[in-house]
């Protein structure tokens, strides 16, 4: 399974924990132990990453809102966000 597809299957399924997630993509594509050890070590690691991108973006979210403050907000948003469409293009090329 491509980093891509395991990226969009974590973020379709955010109720599910991280060792059931993993647990039914092995029975579907019939992992071992071993790469499902590896499997849950990776997903485990976009869902820590998913919330350190989210609190990133919280921590910049202006609690008495002006014009001026959703303008801000919603640049550093778009920084963010490309910022981290940059790095994924970089680890699913190829």
């Amino acid at each position: 399974m491509a980093p891509s597809v395991l990226a969009q299957q974590v973020i379709a399924n955010p109720a599910k924990s991280s060792r059931d997630l993993v647990d039914d993509l092995s029975t579907r594509y019939g992992r071992t132990p071993t790469e499902q050890r590896d499997r849950f070590n990776v997903v485990r690691g976009m869902r820590a990453m998913a919330a350190a991108f989210s609190g990133r973006i919280r921590r910049r979210l202006p609690l008495n809102w002006t014009d001026e403050d959703i303008h801000r907000f919603l640049t550093v948003v778009e920084e963010e966000c490309q910022l981290m469409e940059g790095h994924v293009s970089d680890e699913f090329a190829g």
